[in-house]
């Protein structure tokens, strides 16, 4: 699964869920990928493209054009989705 991000963005920071059915289906109609590339390759224009769309569908107003979003310089950061083994630490045997 491709990481999360937060998106700074009209002066409020959002946590946003890019891997809904919606969004994913959107980057996979927009660049004719498939959405499981962005575990191996990543573009910054993806990046921008699923945090704009994720924006748009939890409600955080955004303009209706790409472009313009990212004429704003929208601030987005990764966060880390614990993986594997330190993903649920526990103390003892299993």
């Amino acid at each position: 699964m491709p990481a999360q991000f937060t998106l700074e963005y009209g002066g409020q920071i959002h946590d946003l869920d890019v891997t809904t059915l919606y969004v994913t289906t959107q980057f996979e109609r927009k660049f004719d990928r498939s959405f499981t590339v962005m575990e191996t390759e990543i573009r910054m224009e993806w990046i921008a493209f699923v945090c704009w769309r994720a924006a748009s569908s939890q409600g955080i107003s955004v303009p209706a054009k790409f472009d313009d979003f990212l004429m704003e310089n929208p601030k987005i950061e990764t966060v880390k989705v614990p993986e594997g083994d330190d993903a649920n630490p526990t103390d003892g045997e299993q």
